[in-house]
């Protein structure tokens, strides 16, 4: 799980991603999208699961995690100064992990 999440806070920033976001009005990209985010957040429900989570813990920290992802992409990209990145973003990612896995320690 520390391995996702230094991947989530530590990837250069998706424009692609944060452009599809923005273009969500449009049917053919919001179906890609929505299944794109349903795919993660299974993938995501299957790993807490398997760290030891109750579905419905794993379920609920899922989805805070992957808005988190979305969200940092979005400000990566509006204001990048703002989100740690590297050897400065441990701090963050470790306060992160503690607020929405405190079970993993």
């Amino acid at each position: 799980m520390s391995a996702l999440l230094e991947y989530v806070f530590d990837s250069p920033s998706r424009g692609i991603e944060i452009a599809l976001q923005a273009d969500a009005a449009r049917p053919e990209v919001r179906e890609v999208l929505a299944e794109t985010h349903r795919r993660r957040l299974d993938i995501l429900r299957q790993l807490l699961t398997e760290t030891g989570l109750q579905p419905s813990e794993a379920e609920s920290s899922a989805l805070s995690l992957y808005a988190v992802h979305l969200g940092v992409l979005h400000l990566r990209r509006t204001d990048p100064e703002l989100v740690p990145a590297g050897a400065d973003g441990g701090d963050f990612q470790q306060s992160v992990r503690n607020r929405l896995l405190p079970s993993l320690g």
